[in-house]
C-alpha cells in the first residue's frame, strides 16, 4: 500500500506526515544546498510545533549568515499572502515589488538598514518621479516582509526610521469630467455604436448614472437587473492579469443594489434586453462569455484621441458620479453606499471636497420653522 504524506513548504524545507514510521518528516537544505532529513518528532500537535520549530531554526541560521537574501524572504512572505488576499492583490504587490527587488532583492535580508532604504526612497520619489502613494506602499512590503521573518522567529523585530513623502491630498485630487467633456464623450459612443456590435452608448451611459466599476459593469448579468424595481444588483467583478476572472466584489459593500434613475438608460436598457434574450450578461461576447476588457480600452483611447479629452481614465467617470452626487445634495451615507464603500469614511475622504456648503445646510435644518 502506498504511503500517504501530506506535506507543508516552510522556505527551502518541509515538514511531512510519515504515517509508516509514525513520524514526522522535517527535510531542508543547508548553505551549500545539501538536503538534510529528520525523522525524530511525533505525530502529535506538540511534535508538529516541535518540528516547525526546529525547520525555522535552520531558515534562522541561513539569514543569520547572510544566506538568505531579502528577496527570498519576500517570497516566503508573498506564498503566505497568496493563501489570504484576492489574486488582483497579489498581482498588485509584485508590480509594486519591481521598484525595490532590483535594488534591494540580492541583499542579506540582515543587512537592508534604514540607510539603505531611505536612499532607495529618495531615488524613487526625486529620480524616478514615482508617487508618494507608490513609495509609501512599496514600504509598506518591506515591513510585511520583516513582520513575516519575525513572525516566525527568523528574525528579531526590524525597525526602520525613514521619512516617507507625505501623500499630497491635493497633488492626488480625483479628476473628474466637464459637462461639456460628458457631452462629447457620448456623442462620440453614440455615433461610434454598430448596430450588430457592444452598445458602448449604453454601457457608458450606464457607468456615468451609477458610479459601477468597468469590471462591474463588464461582469453584469441580465439576471442582475431588476426591471420591476429599476435596480442592478452588484454581485460580481471580473479581476485577473487577462480580466477574465469573474470573482464576487472585494468587500461585502460592495455587494449592492444601486438605482437606474435615469428613464433614458431605463428605456434602453429595456430595448437591449430585448435584442439579447438569450444573452447571459447584458454586454456579451460572441462566445457567449462577457464583453472582454481590451476592446473597450480601445475604444476608450480611440475617443480620447478623436474629443480631445485626455490625461483622464475611465475611472475618472466614478469620480464625475461621485462628486455630481455630493454637490446636488444626495446623503453621504447613501452615496457612500452606491460607490460600494465600506465605511463613509472612505467617502469623505475622496469626496469630501464635493460637499459644498454644507455648514450653511445644517444651519438651515435646525433653524427650519
Amino acid at each position: 500500500m502506498r504511503n500517504k504524506k501530506s506535506r507543508r513548504q516552510y522556505g527551502t524545507g518541509s515538514i511531512s506526515k510519515n504515517r509508516k514510521i509514525g513520524k514526522y518528516t522535517v527535510k531542508w537544505k543547508d548553505a551549500d544546498g545539501n538536503i538534510h532529513t529528520r525523522n525524530t518528532f511525533e505525530l502529535t500537535t506538540a511534535g508538529f510545533k516541535e518540528a516547525e520549530a526546529f525547520l525555522l531554526s535552520k531558515e534562522t541560521e541561513k539569514i543569520n549568515a547572510g544566506i538568505i537574501t531579502f528577496r527570498k524572504a519576500f517570497d516566503l512572505m508573498m506564498a503566505e499572502k497568496a493563501l489570504t488576499i484576492r489574486k488582483s492583490t497579489y498581482n498588485l504587490y509584485l508590480r509594486n515589488a519591481r521598484h525595490i527587488l532590483p535594488t534591494i532583492g540580492n541583499m542579506p535580508a540582515n543587512a537592508v538598514d534604514s540607510v539603505i532604504l531611505q536612499d532607495l526612497y529618495n531615488n524613487m520619489f526625486g529620480e524616478q518621479n514615482l508617487s508618494a502613494s507608490l513609495v509609501n506602499a512599496c514600504h509598506v512590503l518591506v515591513t510585511s516582509t520583516y513582520n513575516y521573518l519575525h513572525k516566525h522567529n527568523m528574525l528579531p523585530p526590524k525597525y526602520f526610521s525613514v521619512t516617507l513623502p507625505n501623500l499630497d491630498k491635493k497633488k492626488n485630487a480625483k479628476e473628474i469630467f466637464t459637462k461639456r467633456e460628458i457631452g462629447r464623450m457620448l456623442l462620440y459612443f453614440r455615433k461610434s455604436t454598430k448596430p450588430h456590435g457592444y452598445n458602448y452608448h449604453l454601457m457608458f451611459r450606464i457607468l456615468f448614472s451609477t458610479g459601477m466599476r468597468i469590471g462591474e459593469l463588464i461582469a453584469l448579468r441580465w439576471q442582475d437587473v431588476d426591471f420591476v424595481n429599476r435596480e442592478i444588483h452588484i454581485q460580481q467583478t471580473i479581476s485577473g492579469n487577462s480580466r477574465q476572472d469573474v470573482v464576487p466584489p472585494k468587500t461585502s459593500a460592495g455587494n449592492r443594489f444601486v438605482p437606474i434613475v435615469f428613464d433614458r438608460v431605463f428605456s434602453d436598457l429595456q430595448a437591449e434586453r430585448e435584442k439579447h434574450r438569450d444573452s447571459l450578461y447584458v454586454f456579451e461576447a460572441k462566445t457567449g462569455n462577457h464583453v472582454d476588457y481590451s476592446p473597450i480600452i480601445r475604444n476608450w483611447f480611440k475617443m480620447q484621441k478623436e474629443t480631445g479629452i485626455k490625461g483622464k481614465t475611465m475611472h475618472c467617470i466614478r469620480h464625475t458620479t461621485a462628486t455630481i452626487a455630493l454637490q446636488i445634495g444626495i446623503p453621504l451615507i447613501e452615496v457612500s453606499r452606491m460607490l460600494g464603500h465600506q465605511k463613509t469614511s472612505t467617502t469623505v475622504n475622496i469626496y469630501g471636497h464635493a460637499i459644498r456648503n454644507y455648514n450653511q445646510q445644517l444651519i438651515k435644518m435646525f433653524t427650519r420653522k
